[in-house]
């Protein structure tokens, strides 16, 4: 069981990796100059204009609130809320993103930056902390579900890139588990 914790970190952290060279959009809030990170020239930017960058490079300047994710890509606690809400009321998983959840811990970085900065209250990730955890519970519970059946490839390409690492990893412990307890 020990080894299956360690693939499994490994595997999502090669998943957060894929995430960070993502192209984001992304408007310009405040003028930047040039800065040089890693041997590599990002910018200027300059105010109103929008830009589609790798996540890793506009980063530091979102951090700095030179630049803002555009709104319809931002995560937020009431878009947190209202996907753990459409979880709740349907019986079979809700097809997300495949980087959903990477995408998500990705954000809640950026708004605990946000916090630090006095740019939002810290209500605000309590409140996105308590609608994630929720909606953990609900996709986890129809993951071991599905585990435990025989899924149509349907139902499995509903599931996210980091909750298929978790399904082979449950799928994996039962069928162990009950060789073990059949042989």
């Amino acid at each position: 069981m020990l080894k299956l914790e360690t693939d499994i970190s490994s595997y999502l952290e090669r998943l957060k990796f894929i995430f960070i060279n993502k192209m984001i959009v992304v408007e310009c809030i405040k003028d930047s100059n040039r800065i040089n990170l890693f041997s590599e020239n990002i910018g200027p930017f300059k105010r109103g204009h929008i830009y589609k960058l790798p996540f890793w490079k506009i980063r530091p300047f979102i951090e700095r609130n030179y630049l803002k994710i555009q709104s319809g890509n931002e995560i937020n606690s009431a878009l947190i809320q209202q996907f753990a809400e459409n979880e709740r009321d349907n019986a079979k998983l809700i097809k997300k993103e495949h980087d959903f959840f990477i995408e998500i811990k990705e954000f809640k970085r950026l708004i605990k930056n946000k916090i630090e900065n006095g740019i939002i209250p810290k209500e605000e990730l309590i409140k996105l902390q308590l609608h994630l955890e929720f909606l953990l519970h609900q996709r986890i519970s129809k993951i071991e579900k599905l585990a435990t059946s025989s899924p149509s490839i349907e139902l499995l390409g509903r599931l996210t890139d980091t909750e298929k690492i978790l399904f082979k990893g449950i799928r994996s412990l039962i069928k162990e588990f009950k060789e073990f307890i059949l042989d």
